[in-house]
């Protein structure tokens, strides 16, 4: 089963990232160079649900860049839906905006308890 990292910036967190590829392409290009695409599902607090698609080749070059759902082909989409990371990542996200709004709605209560 795959896990989820919370990446933090300077006060609060990021984004919620799938550690396991939901998806593992190897393909060919004209040249006969091999290249492996392994597509993770991230949530950004800024930028909303991403996949990260990172890609090597045969000779250690790595790549790697971010697009949104509505640019995935079907069959990553279909691999997406199937893996159960959204359900996954969700939940992450879920909890960790409930701790900052318990946070929150402890600040509010202390600021007018001390009115």
């Amino acid at each position: 089963m795959s896990s989820v990292r919370v990446v933090y910036g300077k006060d609060a967190p990021q984004m919620v990232r799938d550690e396991e590829p939901f998806f593992v392409e190897k393909w060919r290009d004209e040249i006969g160079n091999e290249y492996i695409n392994e597509y993770r599902l991230v949530f950004s607090f800024e930028e909303g649900l991403l996949v990260e698609i990172a890609q090597t080749n045969e000779f250690g070059y790595e790549f790697s860049w971010e697009v949104p759902l509505d640019q995935l082909d079907a069959e990553s989409l279909m691999r997406l839906k199937d893996s159960g990371r959204l359900e996954r990542i969700r939940a992450k996200v879920r909890e960790i905006v409930r701790r900052m709004t318990e946070n929150l709605d402890s600040l509010f209560f202390d600021l007018k308890a001390g009115d």
